[in-house]
C-alpha cells in the first residue's frame, strides 16, 4: 500500500521547496519524475493526463470515477512501477488521472503524492529557515506552538474551532498562495476591511474554470483559534472540490511564510508557531492588473500602478518590453512576471478597442506593508 511506501521512503529524509512547492524526485516506470507533496489532493497518487504518454501509463477501464470527482479526474491508471528514494519499489502503484485543463496551465510537476499517501508521516516546513523535512521521527521543541486536531477527511483539514464548535481549515501544500476564505467568511471579512487596497490574481480551477479574484494584505487574520500574520487574503472559488469536509478557509504555503508548520499525521495533530526574525514580504502582483490566459484581456485594480499608468479593463496585452508575453516570462526566474521586485519598469504594448497603445509601468509595493 502507498501508506507504507511513503513511511519507508522519507524516514529521516528530506524534500525540497521550489517556487513554493514541496517536491521530491522519484521514478515512474523507470523514468525520472518530479513529484509534489500535496495535502490538498484526496488520492494517494495523481498525475495530469498529459503526463501519461511520458510514463507509458494506460487507463484502467474497469475502475469507475465517483461523480463528485468527475470535474477533477478522468479515471485511474493501470498499476505501474514507482520508485521513491531511498530504496522503495512498488510494482502496483495506481494514479488518479487529473484533467489537464487549458494548455496555458503549466503543471510544473509530473505527479502528486496526495494526503492519503502522506497521512502516516510528519512534515516540517519553515520557509525562513529553508527547512522541508518529511519522515516519521522529526524532533522539535514544541514549546509555544499552537496545536490543532486533524479531522477525519480525505485531504488535510484541521479543526481551528473550540469545543463543540468545529471550524474546519484546509492546509493545501500544493498551492503556493496565502489564505483563502469561504465566500461567506470573505464577505464578512472584506466588509470589516473594506478600505484596504487590493491587487488581483487569476487562476484556473477544474470546477469553475478561469477566474480573477481580489487579494488583500493582512498584518493579522484570525480564523477561529488560529492566527496568521503578514499574509495575502482572498476569496476561495465557489463550488471547489475540497475534500469530504468543506473548509471555511484554505491555507497555501505562503500562509506559513511567517510561521513554522509541523503536520503530524501519525498523531493526528497540526502544530503552528510564529517564526523568528523579521517579517517576510509575501510576493504578489505588483502591477495590480491581470491578463486572462488565452485572450490576454486585462482586469485592473483601482488604486494600483496599472490604474495610475492608464491601463483599463478590456485592454489586450500584446507585448512586454517588445517581446511576446510568453517569451518575456521565459527569461525570468520569478514565479510571475508581475511578482518581479518593486521598481522594475515594464513597457506594455496593448490593444484598446482596435487601437495600439503603449504604457510604461513601474511595479510597486502598493499594498500595506508587513509588520510584527
Amino acid at each position: 500500500m502507498l501508506f507504507a511506501v511513503l513511511a519507508l521512503c522519507w524516514a529521516g529524509g528530506g524534500a525540497q521547496a521550489e517556487e513554493h512547492r514541496l517536491r521530491t524526485d522519484g521514478r515512474i516506470n523507470g523514468l525520472p519524475a518530479r513529484l509534489v507533496l500535496d495535502t490538498g489532493v484526496s488520492f494517494p497518487l495523481a498525475t495530469p493526463k498529459r503526463a501519461m504518454p511520458k510514463f507509458s501509463l494506460s487507463m484502467d477501464s474497469g475502475r469507475s470515477v465517483d461523480p463528485s470527482a468527475a470535474a477533477v479526474i478522468q479515471g485511474f491508471s493501470k498499476p505501474v512501477r514507482i520508485e521513491l528514494a531511498p530504496a522503495y519499489v512498488a510494482e502496483d502503484a495506481v494514479f488518479a488521472i487529473l484533467e489537464d485543463g487549458p494548455e496555458t496551465i503549466d503543471w510544473d510537476m509530473d505527479a502528486v503524492i496526495g494526503w492519503p499517501g502522506m497521512a502516516g508521516n510528519q512534515l516540517h516546513y519553515s520557509r525562513r529557515k529553508q527547512i522541508v523535512l518529511f519522515g516519521q521521527h522529526i524532533q522539535l521543541d514544541m514549546r509555544g506552538w499552537a496545536t490543532f486536531p486533524i479531522l477525519n477527511s480525505n485531504v488535510l483539514v484541521f479543526d481551528a474551532g473550540g469545543k463543540g464548535q468545529p471550524l474546519p481549515v484546509l492546509i493545501d501544500t500544493g498551492w503556493s498562495g496565502g489564505v483563502q476564505l469561504s465566500p461567506e467568511l470573505w464577505k464578512a471579512w472584506r466588509t470589516q476591511n473594506g478600505g484596504r487596497v487590493h491587487t488581483l490574481f487569476s487562476f484556473f480551477s477544474p470546477a469553475s474554470g478561469f477566474a480573477v479574484k481580489e487579494q488583500v494584505f493582512a498584518r493579522r487574520i484570525r480564523i477561529g483559534n488560529a492566527t496568521f500574520s503578514n499574509v495575502l487574503v482572498s476569496e476561495a472559488p465557489p463550488h471547489e472540490a475540497s475534500g469530504s469536509i468543506p473548509p471555511v478557509a484554505s491555507l497555501g504555503l505562503a500562509a506559513f511564510a511567517n510561521h513554522e508548520l509541523l503536520i503530524d499525521g501519525a498523531s493526528r495533530k497540526v502544530h503552528i508557531a510564529p517564526a523568528d526574525g523579521a517579517a517576510v514580504i509575501p510576493d504578489y502582483n505588483r502591477l495590480g492588473a491581470t491578463f486572462m490566459p488565452g485572450t490576454m484581456t486585462a482586469t485592473v485594480a483601482a488604486g494600483s500602478p496599472a490604474a495610475a499608468a492608464d491601463l483599463r479593463d478590456g485592454d489586450v496585452l500584446i507585448a512586454i518590453d517588445g517581446l511576446a508575453p510568453a517569451d518575456y516570462a521565459s527569461k525570468l526566474t520569478t514565479h510571475s512576471v508581475w511578482e518581479q521586485p518593486a521598481g522594475t519598469a515594464v513597457t506594455l504594448t496593448l490593444n484598446r478597442a482596435g487601437q495600439r497603445i503603449i504604457r510604461r509601468v513601474v511595479l510597486q509595493n502598493f499594498l500595506d506593508q508587513p509588520g510584527d
